[in-house]
């Protein structure tokens, strides 16, 4: 008996004195990660944020890419997260400097970016605030700049009470001065018709002009020849020139001019008949006639638009701040002399709220118990009698676990399937959450054995890689292991687009 005692307290000394060298290494480092700027050289200020997830304190502040500060704090302040920080006492920040949150990995790691401002304004006290916060979303601009192209577009079309449609005005407008350049046409094609007659009579009448001075200077003297002379050519020239008009008015070329102005006519009528077909369908428009009409004209479209639009500013949102985790740990068993490795996936909507999915590699395998109650008969008449086999067998193959999560200041409370069967979990965190214990309680209601009890102490070396140690179904002496192990996780940004696109083509099928 004495060795039994001794056999079971050997490794659990061995177990317990590296869990304390783990957690005083854990100690010394936060120690050390807490290192930073003293109070007597530095000075804070504050801002107030409409999201801060994936900011942590001791997340660096920066100029220009150069580390200036850090996050010293983060608490909620009027609704909103209130990140006050520590500033070296030699970079002077002013009353117009500006602060945004910046992506500095893959990993969902983010800095604070300030611009220090104009040195022009007064300079931010120790202890002020840091008005100029740049937090809008980019969905929620998307979505204002839709807002007003749709209302900017139901003015074109509709107008508003005080005004006309500024689409009609043109219509009109165009109508307009397709009837003036009718008008004009047809006045000008009236007038050449007119001028050939007014052209032949001044052409007969600079014939007898001419005849009438050729009477009056015969048998003058030669001035007046020459003259006269003078003006036969200049005559001629004119006659030349009529000639050329009465053969451009005439003849083959009058017709073409009237078939040019006849083939103008029609187009003029085409285009006015189509302007008065735009001006019909406009004039149904804003009557509210027909589908577009009524696209137009009805509110309850507009409002029905307006809300799907929150609501897809809702669902891309609530896609916006859902965190994606994957978490991959070996740990090396004493006992078994093995590595049980775990891949897990963790999706995170809130804060304070998380959904987990695990497939484990058990080196012990997956366990299935059958117990098969048999009855049989005894040789001497009238009695029989049962008896109990049970038969467990183990195989190769992978378990999975299925959980969900809830936490509470510095608890978090698990319920779901742990490694195959029902089971529960507790986190206790501490140390602004790098270290963490982890408690998980399954096998319920198993025949000749106690439930399976899992111990483990986490410790964050560095921001997603961490050691642990535990111990492993300590209830049932036969099967206690002892552990020790590391593992990473990260902020996996492709899941999160996957999970983007899925929903879209979910939404596109429904409708």
């Amino acid at each position: 008996m004495a060795g039994k005692k001794e056999n079971f307290f050997t490794p659990f000394k061995v177990g317990l004195l590296v869990a304390s060298a783990f957690v005083a290494f854990g100690a010394f480092l936060q120690i050390v990660s807490t290192r930073g700027l003293s109070r007597s050289d530095s000075y804070q200020v504050w801002a107030l944020f409409d999201d801060v997830l994936g900011l942590k304190e001791k997340s660096p502040v920066q100029i220009a890419g150069i580390d200036i500060g850090r996050i010293e704090s983060i608490e909620l302040f009027q609704g909103k997260a209130k990140v006050t920080l520590e500033i070296d006492g030699k970079v002077e920040l002013y009353q117009d400097a500006a602060i945004e949150k910046v992506a500095i990995s893959l990993l969902g790691d983010y800095k604070l970016a300030v611009e220090p401002g104009s040195v022009k304004m007064p300079r931010i006290p120790d202890g002020g605030e840091i008005k100029n916060v740049k937090s809008l979303s980019n969905v929620d601009a998307i979505v204002a700049e839709v807002r007003e192209m749709s209302s900017a577009i139901k003015k074109l079309v509709a107008g508003t009470p005080e005004q006309p449609a500024p689409l009609e005005m043109i219509v009109r407008d165009v109508q307009g001065s397709a009837t003036a350049a009718r008008t004009i046409l047809e006045e000008v094609s009236q007038n050449i018709g007119a001028n050939a007659d007014k052209l032949d009579k001044i052409l007969a009448n600079i014939e007898s002009f001419t005849t009438d001075l050729s009477q009056i200077s015969a048998g003058k003297e030669r001035d007046i020849e020459s003259i006269v002379k003078d003006t036969r050519a200049i005559a001629a020239s004119v006659r030349n020139t009529a000639e050329n008009l009465e053969q451009i008015v005439a003849g083959q070329d009058k017709g073409e001019i009237s078939e040019s102005v006849k083939s103008l006519r029609q187009t003029l009528d085409t285009m006015n008949r189509s302007l008065e077909n735009i001006a019909s369908i406009t004039q149904k428009i804003d009557e509210g006639e027909g589908t577009i009409g009524k696209l137009v004209n009805d509110e309850t479209i507009h409002e029905n638009l307006a809300e799907t639009a929150e609501g897809l500013n809702s669902v891309v949102g609530s896609l916006a701040t859902l965190q994606t985790w994957v978490n991959l740990r070996s740990e090396f068993q004493f006992r078994t002399g093995a590595t049980k490795n775990y891949v897990q996936f963790i999706l995170q909507p809130k804060e304070d709220k998380w959904y987990i999915f695990e497939v484990v590699d058990d080196p012990r395998g997956v366990r299935d118990t059958v117990i098969t109650d048999i009855e049989t008969t005894s040789p001497e008449q009238g009695r029989a009698f049962q008896y109990r086999e049970r038969r467990t067998t183990t195989i190769d193959g992978l378990n999975y676990s299925l959980l969900f999560a809830k936490r509470f200041y510095w608890l978090a409370l698990r319920f779901g399937i742990i490694e195959g069967t029902g089971g529960i979990g507790a986190n206790f965190y501490a140390l602004n959450d790098d270290l963490e214990l982890l408690v998980d309680l399954n096998r319920f209601g198993e025949e000749a054995r106690r439930p399976r009890l899992k111990a483990l102490l986490m410790y964050e070396l560095i921001p997603h890689v961490y050691v642990h140690a535990g111990v492993d179904d300590p209830l049932n002496l036969g099967t206690i292991d002892y552990f020790i192990g590391a593992g990473v996780k990260f902020n996996d940004e492709d899941l999160k687009t996957l999970l983007a696109l899925t929903g879209g083509a979910a939404l596109g099928g429904g409708n």
